[in-house]
C-alpha cells in the first residue's frame, strides 16, 4: 500500500519526539479513511469443514441492496436500521467467490453482495449467505440455481419492496409487507402472510398465496405449467379472477361452491385486484 504524503528517505524518521508524534497521527488518519471504503470479511468460525464469513457495513435509510448469486439459498431477515449485516456459510469456502462491495463512501446507499461458485464445482458446492436488512430496502436479486427467502420476525413483519429473477430456484416470502415482482423459470414461489402488490410468474412450478392484495393496486399470479393455491380467508369481500388454459379452476365458498375454467368473484364497481392465470394446472382458491 502507498501513502502518498510520505516520502522514501531519511526525512521519514523525525529527529524530535513530536515530529515521531505527528507522524503516527498521519498514519492513524490514512488507514481510518481508508477503511470506511472497505468492509473486511471476518471469520467467525471454524470446524467440521465448514466455514462461516461475517461482513457488517454501515448504511443510509434509502438502502437499494443487489443480490448476484448461482447455486446459493439466500435468507433475509429483519434486521436494526443502518447496518445490513451479511454471514457467509459454505462447505468449503475456497470453492465460493463471495464479495461485498459498499459504494465510494459508507454509510452507503448502494450495496452490491456477489456469491458466486465457479461452474466446475457445481453441482456439488453450494452456499448459504444469510442477510439482516433495515425495514424499507429496496431489493434486487438475480441468481441462476438460487432459492430465496425472505422472513420477517415471528412476532412481526419485515417492510421491503423488490425485484427477484431466477432462472432456477423457488422465491419464499414470509411475514412480508411490500411489493415484489417475482420471476423463475424453473420453482415455486410461495406468498404466505403478505401484504402488497405483487406480480410472481413461474414458468414451471407452482405458486402458494395467502395474504392481503392491495385493493387499489392489481397483483398477478401466473404459471406456465403448475397450480396456483390462493388462500384468501379472512380477507373480506376480495376481488379475484381466474382463468386456466387447460386444466380446471376450483373455488371454495361458504355460499356457493364453483368449479369451472373462467370464474371471476369481483364486486359490481370494481376489477379484480387479484388475478390468477395458468396454461396448464390446477387453481384453487379458498375464501
Amino acid at each position: 500500500m502507498k501513502l502518498p504524503h510520505l516520502k522514501i528517505g531519511m526525512a521519514l524518521f523525525p529527529d524530535s519526539l513530536d515530529g515521531i508524534r505527528g507522524l503516527a497521527r498521519g498514519l492513524r488518519i490514512t488507514v481510518v479513511s481508508l477503511s470506511l471504503v472497505s468492509v473486511a470479511a471476518v471469520c467467525v468460525s471454524k470446524g467440521g469443514g465448514v466455514e462461516f464469513v461475517q461482513d457488517t457495513t454501515p448504511v443510509n435509510e434509502d438502502l437499494t441492496l443487489v443480490i448476484e448469486a448461482t447455486r446459493s439459498t439466500i435468507e433475509i431477515f429483519k434486521g436494526e436500521p443502518g447496518t445490513v449485516i451479511t454471514q457467509l456459510e459454505a462447505g468449503n469456502r475456497m470453492k465460493v467467490v463471495h464479495r461485498v462491495r459498499p459504494g465510494t463512501f459508507v454509510p452507503t446507499s448502494r450495496l452490491l453482495i456477489e456469491t458466486f461458485i465457479p461452474t466446475k464445482y457445481a453441482p456439488r458446492s453450494r452456499a448459504i449467505v444469510r442477510l439482516w436488512i433495515p425495514d424499507r430496502t429496496e431489493l434486487e436479486v438475480n441468481g441462476d440455481d438460487v432459492n430465496v427467502q425472505i422472513s420477517g420476525p415471528l412476532a412481526g413483519t419485515i417492510a421491503v419492496n423488490g425485484v427477484i429473477t431466477l432462472t432456477e430456484g423457488d422465491a419464499t416470502l414470509n411475514n412480508v409487507v411490500g411489493n415484489f415482482s417475482i420471476s423463475t423459470g424453473q420453482g415455486g414461489i410461495t406468498l404466505d402472510n403478505v401484504d402488497g402488490k405483487f406480480d410472481a410468474e413461474t414458468e414451471r412450478g407452482s405458486i402458494f398465496f395467502r395474504g392481503v392484495p392491495t385493493p387499489d393496486e392489481i397483483s398477478h399470479l401466473e404459471t406456465g405449467t403448475g397450480s396456483i393455491f390462493a388462500d384468501l380467508n379472512g380477507v373480506s369481500d376480495p376481488a379475484v379472477s381466474a382463468s386456466v388454459a387447460r386444466g380446471v379452476i376450483l373455488l371454495h365458498d361458504e355460499k356457493r361452491p364453483l368449479s369451472g375454467t373462467d370464474i371471476s368473484v369481483s364486486p359490481e364497481d370494481g376489477a379484480a385486484s387479484l388475478e390468477l392465470v395458468t396454461a396448464n394446472g390446477i387453481i384453487d382458491i379458498r375464501r
